[in-house]
């Protein structure tokens, strides 16, 4: 689990639309672009089933992080 500031989490929900596994990945560069520190915290994890329920796809969400990353590295160079 991440922690961060609640100024933080204010420019999150200000700047970071959508949802989803790349969701996570905008969080982080937001965290890079801007200089802010994310702590992590420990949890303990238990998966029901050997986490059958999962939605991750590993094409298609992998496919939406990277597109996330080349849009950032678009940007910069812009």
């Amino acid at each position: 689990m991440r922690g961060f500031s609640k100024k933080f989490l204010e420019e999150i929900i200000k700047n970071i639309k959508g949802g989803g596994y790349e969701y996570e990945f905008r969080i982080l560069l937001l965290a890079l672009e801007r200089k802010r520190k994310i702590h992590s915290l420990p949890i303990t994890t238990l998966y029901i089933e050997k986490n059958r329920s999962s939605h991750f796809s590993p094409f298609k969400d992998s496919f939406k992080i990277i597109g996330v990353f080349v849009h950032h590295l678009l940007k910069r160079l812009v």
